[in-house]
């Protein structure tokens, strides 16, 4: 499998698992009872805190735009900036004494003796777990796009072939055309020379294709051999 194919997965896996640990945590305690002296806290979960409703709607955005660059191929930015401000909140909330002060019902007095700072529930945990996994799956899925994703070329005719796999849509495109007429992707144009087809890398470097082996070679190589 190419290599960026597995960066797609797993980035695309990472973001899953962090859309669902922040739905979840929507549903789950915003503060531990058991910390504050208190029988229940009332309407306590990160959805009753008015919280949830906000982290719902945006990772139904988020889930979206993560579907559709996964389906085409392209880069998003949602899982990075939804992740971030997941992990973001998750930190203010856990480490805020105001965010997690309660007082009993019919207290008039914020902060008063009679008042208690609760420790994180574990909604709050499974944002700021779910937000991390999800700047992690966006950095695998925009690595995806920063550099050459190398089609494999197959088949008895490979070396007269005039076409190749678009690393997007994986339909087929020419050789020396950079922008694919399937679904508009640019990715870098192979380049004819020699009785060899070439790339160049990002840092610069030319790499010829070995048909027979149907893998990318230094130049080095091609010199010394």
């Amino acid at each position: 499998m190419n290599p960026k194919q597995d960066d797609r997965i797993i980035g695309f896996v990472l973001c899953l698992v962090g859309l669902v640990a922040v739905v979840v945590g929507c549903f789950l305690p915003y503060a531990d009872v058991a910390s504050t002296g208190f029988v229940r806290i009332q309407g306590n979960s990160v959805l009753q805190m008015s919280y949830g409703w906000t982290n719902l709607v945006f990772s139904g955005l988020a889930a979206v735009a993560i579907a559709r660059a996964y389906q085409k191929g392209t880069r998003t930015w949602a899982p990075i900036i939804w992740g971030g401000l997941a992990v973001a909140w998750a930190v203010y909330a856990a480490t805020s004494d105001d965010a997690l002060t309660f007082c009993p019902i019919g207290s008039t007095s914020f902060g008063a003796s009679d008042c208690a700072v609760a420790e994180p529930g574990l909604g709050i945990y499974a944002i700021g777990g779910g937000g991390a996994a999800l700047l992690l799956g966006g950095l695998f899925l925009a690595r995806r796009t920063s550099s050459v994703a190398v089609p494999v070329v197959t088949g008895s005719a490979a070396s007269t072939s005039m076409h190749r796999e678009c690393p997007f849509c994986k339909e087929p495109m020419r050789r020396d055309a950079g922008t694919c007429p399937h679904c508009r992707q640019d990715s870098p144009a192979w380049t004819f020379h020699e009785q060899r087809w070439w790339i160049t890398t990002k840092e610069g470097n030319w790499l010829w294709l070995d048909e027979a082996a149907e893998e990318w070679r230094p130049f080095s190589e091609l010199v010394t051999s």
